[in-house]
């Protein structure tokens, strides 16, 4: 068991790092066609200007010819006009064709200088066509067929192979020998699941990081002799057009704008820093005119000179590439190969954990149990979660492509409208859901959730127009809130305080694995087999988790309910929102903590970091840390808390670390800040998703009420909070990132001191 769980996370290791390797290179060939089709851009918008139309244009089918020939992979070049129509093409059958696929063509008009798609089975590199005006007229669209790049990944894929095969028997071997070196059976024949476990825990990361660490050194080589070849590319581009201005002018004196030009086609290759041209060791022109005269005869690996022409005296071109660029771009590939690990590791422990599991259900064969036990509820979620997931990432974007117009309705708003349907039905169900436990029980809505949910992906899969993929999304919703309420519930339903706490601890634990595991296979997924297969894959995944359901749950009985039932009757909703605790709880501590979690890591954050000039995926990378501390550290700290004979305490500590976590990026803003508040964040929600759903339900008014009717009013007012969080953000946003953050902080720690002044007053009262 445990040797078949290496090889397959092993080979997912892989995959998802050829997935990375392959996003890198088809970014780098961009660059690299965009500049070498640079000559093809300026001819066209030169006679443009001078009044040529760009329908009816004289020598443009052997001005595409020309760009073909500069790129030999390319498989077509195209004139393509704002409304999408092919106006030029090298195959002729296409002209007047559409030209790209519904949905994925580009807004020529936003692009400033290139920009890179993927339509069908091809990747296309637009480059805008302007008048004289500076209007936007067009697009020169560079297609190249997707086998090239796949060629490219499986390259890639072929070389780190042995590394990987020889590291996974390398990992077995190591397994058989600790299972035969440390006992993993007692006296009495049972598995000592801890050893066996962090057995194979261990060897299973040691073999990832073995792994990650060999295919790290093969992408990083593969990325610089990437960089270095589409430069040259570009570089002899560059060579061909000054050799014909220079053919032209008779001289380097008569060409004008030299610098001007260089430094164009530089910003175009991010991994070039300068372009030099030279003749007889003098500086004739470049793009940073104040760095070029060090350049002239030294001699460096990441400088490469290039004879303008094969006379004598016509100069040099001399190519500086930017080491601190491609240095960042490998620290970036060295962080997504650590990521795309850690990932794999992720998912290698939620599934072993679910294997341990399976072998325990037989010591239970026959035994009635009145609620699932804390064991079973983590990995239900990770199995249900991955399957809602692996689609969140692409909704407005299938949207886009099966989109109408409707008349006064703005597009963002029409693409947004799936994801609304979706929130809405979710707060309906779980409000609903919550009532629906006292009646019918959890596991009665927890199929009937998986069930809807099931329904919504498939109808996902089968709309081909917008009207039809709402509703769908709507389906998904309902059947998304009833399993999260039906699992909220089985919880609930645990006998001791103990096992509540821990029971909400590994159900945040699977939602945010499955969060991490879940947005990645989706992302990669859908560039493979398209965004309506992957909803289909998600129906799929449905129906195993009503599998996983009916065998983990197999022993767990039906639940009584007359009790909840009498308590439903004693209580109305409205006197449960005015009591004191409960509204000083939501008020102080639920809709501040979900506000500044959604607030700050999911809105913030990734525009702090967009505006640092870095990488998304250190958003991403960000949300990890948050997600780390809850998946491994959440279920820890609970098992400490469930033992606090007063929660509140954990509460208060949970809110005040939040607070910290606000008040540390508003005192110095910087991306180390932004990490430790990120970090607190984490810390604070590991010890407070568990420690609130605990104090709540030892609430009077929880009881009274019934606890599955409060948990849906508890599931609406954290909704309500995370709704809140970037309208909050949003509206302090312009006030400066110091001023907001400060702000938040205050209030939230407002909110503590609140909360706990009436908990003090609630213990003196009872003293």
């Amino acid at each position: 068991m445990a040797a078949l769980l290496l090889l397959a996370i092993v080979a997912m290791n892989l995959w998802l790092n050829t997935a990375s390797y392959k996003k890198y290179y088809s970014e780098s060939l961009a660059a690299s066609h965009a500049v070498a089709a640079g000559s093809a851009q300026r001819t066209i918008e030169y006679a443009v200007k001078y009044g040529k139309p760009l329908g009816n244009f004289y020598g443009m089918p052997e001005l595409l010819h020309s760009v073909k020939q500069a790129i030999p992979e390319v498989e077509d070049v195209r004139i393509i006009l704002p409304n999408g129509t092919v106006a030029w093409t090298i195959d002729r059958s296409l002209r007047g064709e559409t030209a790209w696929q519904r949905g994925t063509a580009p807004d020529i008009a936003s692009i400033s200088s290139y920009k890179l798609l993927r339509d069908g089975s091809a990747y296309h590199t637009v480059l805008p066509l302007r008048d004289k005006t500076g209007k936007v007229i067009g697009g020169l669209d560079i297609v190249v067929d997707e086998k090239i790049i796949d060629n490219k990944a499986d390259r890639f894929y072929y070389q780190g192979l042995p590394g990987t095969i020889f590291a996974a028997i390398a990992g077995i071997a190591v397994l058989l020998i600790l299972f035969l070196a440390v006992p993993l059976y007692t006296a009495g024949g049972e598995l000592r699941r801890k050893v066996f476990l962090v057995l194979t825990l261990a060897v299973l990361s040691i073999t990832q990081l073995a792994i990650g660490y060999h295919n790290l050194f093969i992408q990083q080589d593969e990325y610089r002799l990437t960089a270095v070849n589409n430069t040259l590319i570009a570089a002899r581009t560059v060579n061909s057009d000054l050799y014909s201005l220079i053919a032209k002018a008779g001289s380097y004196s008569q060409v004008g704008g030299l610098h001007e030009w260089l430094a164009k086609v530089a910003a175009m290759i991010p991994e070039v820093d300068n372009l030099v041209i030279s003749e007889q060791e003098r500086v004739i022109a470049a793009a940073k005119p104040d760095k070029a005269a060090a350049v002239i005869g030294e001699e460096s690996p990441w400088i490469y000179r290039i004879p303008v022409s094969a006379d004598s005296g016509s100069g040099d071109i001399h190519v500086v590439l930017s080491t601190e660029y491609i240095h960042s771009k490998i620290m970036a590939i060295a962080m997504d190969t650590l990521t795309m690990t850690l990932i794999s590791c992720f998912f290698a422990v939620e599934i072993l954990l679910l294997l341990l599991l399976m072998t325990k259900q037989r010591e239970h064969t026959g035994r009635a149990l009145g609620h699932p036990g804390t064991a079973a509820i983590r990995p239900l979620a990770f199995i249900f979660y991955n399957s809602f997931f692996i689609t969140i990432a692409f909704i407005p974007l299938y949207m886009k492509q099966i989109a109408q117009p409707v008349p006064g309705w703005p597009l963002p708003l029409i693409l947004g409208l799936p994801i609304s349907a979706e929130f809405i039905a979710t707060a309906a169900a779980a409000l609903a859901g919550g009532f629906l436990i006292d009646r019918k029980g959890w596991k009665f809505l927890l199929y009937g959730g998986l069930l809807w949910f099931v329904a919504g992906s498939l109808l996902s899969w089968l709309a081909e127009s917008m009207v039809m993929f709402v509703l769908a999304r709507a389906v998904t919703g309902l059947g998304y809130g009833f399993v999260w309420m039906a699992l909220r519930g089985a919880v609930a339903a645990a006998p001791s305080q103990l096992e509540k706490t821990a029971g909400f601890s590994a159900l945040n634990a699977g939602i945010f694995a499955a969060n991490l595991c879940g947005c990645a296979f989706g992302a990669i997924l859908a560039d493979r087999l398209g965004f309506s297969h992957v909803f289909l894959l998600a129906g799929v995944l449905g129906v195993v988790a009503v599998a996983a359901a009916a065998f983990l749950l197999r022993n767990v009985g039906r639940q009584a309910q007359a009790v909840q039932q009498a308590r439903m009757s004693q209580g109305k909703a409205g006197d449960f929102f005015a009591d004191r605790q409960v509204a000083v709880f939501f008020l102080c501590i639920i809709i501040p903590s979900a506000a500044c979690m959604v607030g700050f890591l999911q809105y913030y954050f990734p525009l702090y970091v967009h505006g640092a000039g870095l990488a998304t995926a250190n958003a991403g990378r960000a949300f990890m840390v948050y997600a780390v501390c809850i998946v491994y550290l959440g279920p820890i700290i609970a098992r400490r808390t469930g033992k606090l004979p007063d929660v509140s305490r954990a509460v208060l500590v949970a809110a005040g670390v939040g607070t910290v976590s606000m008040l540390a990026f508003a005192w110095t803003p910087s991306l180390i800040t932004a990490y430790v508040a990120v970090l607190l964040l984490g810390l604070a929600d590991s010890i407070g998703l568990t420690a609130q759903n605990a104090y709540f339900l030892r609430l009077q008014a929880t009881q009274k009420l019934g606890e599955g009717a409060a948990l849906g009013m508890y599931s609406m007012v954290w909704k309500l909070g995370q709704m809140a969080g970037p309208i909050v953000f949003g509206l302090l946003l312009p006030w400066g990132e110091q001023i907001m953050m400060a702000v938040a902080g205050l209030l939230y720690g407002t909110g503590v001191i609140v909360f706990w002044a009436a908990r003090k007053r609630i213990v003196d009262a009872r003293c």
